[in-house]
């Protein structure tokens, strides 16, 4: 059985004790605590779009296959059940489109998304 990256997980560890209940991040308003998780969630997304893009994040991401993108959506699945868990109403819609962009490369079909009516129905906004 697959699982997600140590990285992953490490990041999701310290999201848990930074936002949890015994942090001081929720004795600020309900909207700063709010807005600093949409930032947060939206960064982190921001972050792997790129690298799927290719941008020069890191010298050691030389190129993506079939294996590192279903690895990768380990991992996105795994911050997205963590965006659930919080309290905040749509927190994983921060992570919509980093989700439905590896989908797209992992479930192939480019025709399908090419098509208006497919992709309306696999990806609604």
């Amino acid at each position: 059985v697959a699982k997600c990256n140590e990285y992953v997980i490490d990041l999701v560890s310290y999201l848990r004790f930074v936002f949890g209940d015994a942090s001081c991040i929720n004795m600020l308003p309900e909207p700063q605590v709010q807005a600093i998780h949409f930032t947060t969630f939206t960064k982190i997304s921001e972050t792997l779009l790129e690298i799927i893009g290719g941008a020069e994040l890191d010298t050691s991401v030389r190129s993506l296959n079939v294996l590192s993108l279903l690895r990768l959506q380990l991992d996105v699945n795994f911050i997205i059940a963590f965006a659930e868990e919080c309290t905040i109403p749509d927190l994983k819609d921060c992570l919509k489109q980093l989700h439905q962009t590896i989908d797209l490369f992992v479930e192939g079909g480019m025709d399908k998304f090419l098509t208006i009516e497919i992709r309306q129905q696999m990806y609604p906004t």
